[in-house]
């Protein structure tokens, strides 16, 4: 069959189907198993299979519901309200202090977590009233929560940083540690906006009196739990201790003690909804990760990948034009597919032009396709955090929303640019680092 036959029927059938609201999963399965039975018979249905048992079986991926079970039980521990209250009592004082301190405690709480969703909502319950009632402008507030909530999505933990290295081949652990200083130079470039507002308009971002010592010191205390969760988890994969499958399960125990100690007892009743989010979500992953491998299967057995690698590299023009290409074909997919979506639809296929291609580090390029889920989480018309911030503020329109997020795309364009201008900002700590594993 003609190749690009193949193509048209995966797009406009996947097209169609989604046009229908039916969920991705279902639309790219019952596309693969379509070509699969034009190119193969029924012989082909046997890659379902086989994806379906790789995929449920494998050690890495084991992660993922640790992970999220972890997060969901720091997320009903009230750590997250005590790490904005240590943030706003040590950055409030600065112009725009109170949302560079939404900026800080969502970096903790993301360290902790690993859940982006999570940290929005876990933060934003404190700091949207906090930051309304001392006078923030309304579009402020809701912005600054919405997009650092994302940064639970770069800083490690990260599902999104799981799912790729698993997909591309490359160490879970690497990736992990290369989001660190990405994910600080996020932090540093809204701060300095936040700063900016401040000084530039002190009528949206009024400046808060500054908290006594003694208040700030003793505030430091709430910061046991954070740092023996970051060092567990994050600590052992970089000295090389454990995998980041082994650190997930040890994260989530010492998660499990923390919700415990924070309320003074077992709380099984939250114990069993951890659980229950844990295998809802990874079971949602899973079927969408299955259908799209398959679909990247039948798009490599009519060589798409590897024709669409030989015609960009091809083209009379350098590799920094390709790289923008790309990037404006990840921008528009990221305004209508979640994160885990786009993950597993574009790596088979953007992959090979980013690093076989164009010779472009891969764990270089997890950094910046995860950038790219942050300014999809933010960006009209699915992005979920809007959908979070706005069932945290239900009498606030969705177009203050949109507005508040607005800048804050401009903000991660502007770090994008920085990490692609120097790459060793992801790709230096991880060649520090010691290796077990992925």
């Amino acid at each position: 069959m003609d190749q690009w036959l193949i193509v048209l029927i995966m797009v406009t059938g996947l097209l169609t189907l989604l046009a229908t609201g039916l969920p991705i999963a279902f639309s790219l399965g019952f596309v693969s198993v379509f070509l699969l039975l034009l190119l193969e018979g029924w012989g082909g249905i046997d890659a379902i299979f086989f994806t379906a048992y790789g995929i449920s079986t494998s050690f890495t991926l084991a992660a993922v519901p640790l992970f999220i079970f972890m997060g969901n039980l720091i997320y009903h521990s009230g750590v997250g309200r005590d790490v904005y209250d240590l943030a706003s009592k040590w950055l409030g004082w600065l112009p725009g202090g109170l949302a560079t301190a939404t900026v800080g405690a969502c970096g903790i709480f993301g360290a902790m977590s690993g859940s982006a969703l999570a940290g929005s909502a876990t933060i934003g319950v404190v700091a949207i009233p906090e930051m309304q009632r001392k006078g923030y402008r309304r579009d402020l507030s809701l912005g600054s929560v919405a997009a650092a909530g994302g940064l639970a999505a770069l800083i490690p933990p990260s599902v999104a940083m799981i799912l790729y290295g698993d997909i591309s081949d490359n160490s879970i652990g690497s990736l992990f540690i290369a989001g660190i200083l990405p994910g600080i130079v996020v932090m540093i470039v809204f701060s300095m906006y936040h700063f900016w507002v401040g000084v530039r308009y002190p009528q949206a971002a009024p400046r808060e009196p500054g908290v006594p010592w003694g208040e700030r010191l003793q505030a430091l205390r709430s910061l046991w739990a954070p740092v023996m969760l970051i060092i567990i988890v994050i600590g052992s994969i970089y000295t090389g201790m454990a995998t980041p499958t082994e650190s997930a399960a040890v994260g989530a125990l010492g998660a499990f003690l923390i919700l415990t100690m924070k309320h003074r007892g077992l709380r099984l009743d939250l114990v069993r909804g951890g659980l229950h989010d844990a295998v809802t979500v990874t079971g949602y992953m899973l079927l969408i990760l299955v259908a799209a491998m398959t679909f990247a299967y039948v798009a490599t057995l009519a060589y798409i990948p590897q024709s669409l690698t030989a015609w960009m590299v091809s083209l009379p023009v350098n590799k920094w034009v390709i790289l923008a290409m790309v990037w404006a074909f990840l921008i528009l997919l990221g305004m209508f597919f979640d994160g885990v979506s786009l993950i597993v639809l574009t790596t088979p296929l953007v992959y090979p032009v980013i690093v076989n291609g164009l010779g472009w580090d891969p764990i270089w390029y997890g950094v910046m396709l995860v950038l790219n889920i942050e300014i999809g989480a933010i960006t009209p018309p699915v992005g979920l955090h809007f959908y979070v911030v706005k069932g945290l503020t239900p009498n606030t329109p969705m177009i203050d929303v949109i507005r508040g997020c607005f800048p804050y795309v401009i903000l991660f364009h502007v770090v994008v640019a920085i990490i692609a201008a120097f790459p060793w900002l992801a790709t230096w700590l991880p060649s520090t680092m010691m290796k077990v594993g992925n």
